[in-house]
């Protein structure tokens, strides 16, 4: 299993490369919007699962956009100066004691 931090902190370094190399800026805002739309690409699949309209799922596709936004949502935590680890166990806590468990 990976540590999330380090995916974190080696997700951030590639993608600082990889926007200076694309002549974009490396902010929160370029990345948020990449970000959403990768999370359209994600909504795309499960209403495609849920309502087999567009026939069945590709599973590596969705495979494929599940880590593109786990990873996008790792850099933009980190941009925002958080820790990923910290803040999903402080998260998973509070919910534990919201709710049972």
């Amino acid at each position: 299993m990976e540590d999330i931090n380090e995916l974190q902190t080696e997700s951030f370094e590639f993608y600082k490369k990889r926007f200076a190399a694309q002549y974009c800026p490396f902010s929160s805002s370029s990345l948020f919007i990449h970000l959403v739309e990768e999370i359209g690409e994600v909504g795309r699949q499960v209403f495609n699962k849920e309502t087999k309209m567009r026939g069945s799922v590709d599973r590596d596709n969705f495979e494929e956009e599940l880590g593109q936004v786990l990873i996008e949502l790792l850099i933009l935590i980190k941009m925002e100066g958080f820790d990923a680890g910290v803040i999903a166990r402080k998260k998973l806590e509070e919910l534990k004691e919201k709710y049972g468990n």
